[in-house]
């Protein structure tokens, strides 16, 4: 692991949520925050994993942002630690966090040390993000408890956004070295594609502003982009088995269209060129992975 260049990597993308912390949600009333909390509630029973399982459980939230998700978690009885490298988005989980019983540490996920191991883990939208996805993920797991669980979060090459790297080469070459730069031609140029990747302040109950949006999507330095297949061989070498993942990175599942449920009949549903099915299928940019550390 080449740790200069994760330094590097890392000072950069801190520099840029420094300025713009990317993560803060607004929300339009009380309910509005309750049904973010359902539906994140939704997105774990597809993974395997219900609110009430975390009762009592010591969970790592790796690149815990401004902690609005680990207060959700800390409400159905976990005891949480968010872990983050960046003062300014850990001033805003302050606020978030109030008075729950979330522990929080100003750190990189490469530099996190404990002397405990967790017994879920959990790192959504953090390891793309890194100058090496799969040492990321290594870095974290070593921290799980055999027989533990992790759930993380990874760009789909094969997903709606495929042609995003193009998209963010765009902006490099307008921008330069100035991320602020870079921001702003990603909102003049790609403005028109935010409702089909997330919430607005005029379609949304909840939602982050347009400036986080463009600072999150063109102004970081990384943004990787992975393949099912990628994901089940790094499970494999960190000694990992695959629970459940959405969308399923071994089965063709829930079919949207008539060429994606031909294209399952053809295959017969196995995972054998599912990262086409995907594109066909439209799946979204992410993936989210359920793993458990082999005794």
């Amino acid at each position: 692991m080449d740790m200069t260049k994760i330094k590097e990597v890392e000072n950069k993308t801190k520099e840029v949520y420094n300025f713009c912390p990317p993560t803060k949600t607004h929300y339009i009333s009380d309910k509005a925050r309750d049904d973010y909390k359902e539906q994140w509630g939704r997105l774990f029973k597809e993974l395997g994993l219900t609110p009430s399982d975390f009762k009592g459980l010591q969970v790592l939230d790796a690149g815990c942002g401004s902690c609005e998700k680990a207060t959700f978690y800390s409400e159905w009885g976990a005891h949480v630690t968010g872990v983050d490298t960046t003062s300014s988005v850990l001033k805003l989980a302050k606020d978030v966090v109030g008075t729950r019983d979330i522990k929080l540490i100003q750190t990189s996920i490469f530099d996190f040390k404990s002397d405990e191991k967790f017994d879920l883990i959990i790192s959504d939208g953090v390891l793309h993000c890194t100058a090496n996805t799969y040492e990321a993920l290594k870095a974290i797991t070593a921290h799980l408890k055999p027989g533990g669980h992790v759930v993380f979060s990874l760009i789909n090459v094969w997903g709606i956004l495929w042609w995003f790297p193009f998209a963010r080469f765009i902006t490099r070459v307008l921008g330069g070295s100035s991320f602020h730069r870079r921001a702003y031609w990603g909102k003049v140029l790609f403005r028109w594609t935010r409702k089909g990747q997330e919430g607005t302040k005029d379609n949304a109950i909840y939602f982050r502003s347009e400036d986080s949006w463009a600072y999150d999507f063109f102004a970081i330095p990384r943004w990787n982009q992975h393949s099912p297949s990628e994901i089940k061989k790094w499970l494999d070498l960190l000694g990992l088995e695959h629970v459940k993942s959405y969308p399923s990175i071994v089965q063709m599942e829930n079919p949207k269209n008539s060429s994606s449920r031909l294209f399952k009949k053809l295959l017969g549903g196995r995972s054998r060129l599912i990262g086409i099915y995907w594109l066909i299928n439209r799946e979204f940019n992410t993936m989210y992975i359920h793993a458990v550390k082999k005794s």
